[in-house]
This record gives C-alpha cells, structure tokens and sequence, in this order.
C-alpha cells in the first residue's frame, strides 16, 4: 500500500484594512512596506525610514 503525502493546505494570508484609504491588504505588508495605493506607512515603517536616512547622512 502506497500512502500519498499531500500538501499542507494554503491558508489566506490574514488581511487587514489601510487606516487611511480602507485597501485591504495582508497584515505583514502593511507593516512592512505600506499601502502600496496611498502610500501610508505605518509607525514602524516611519521610525525605520528615519533611522536608514539618519545613518545614511
């Protein structure tokens, strides 16, 4: 008898609405990159920025 491995189902990555134009989006991204439509950033994102631009002057 031959059992078959299958593979683990894919799960929707959880999603969340931008604060500022309501896109939905994946949680993850908006942390880490922004809303690619309004370009929000979260505060994260914000303190990361200017730390990069702080060391890079």
């Amino acid at each position: 008898m031959v059992l078959e491995k299958r593979a683990a189902p894919v799960m929707d990555e959880e999603r969340e609405t931008c604060p500022s134009c309501g896109r939905r989006s994946p949680v993850t991204e908006l942390l880490n990159e922004g809303c690619k439509e309004c370009n929000w950033m979260s505060p994260r994102l914000k303190k990361k920025e200017i730390l990069v631009q702080q060391y890079a002057t």
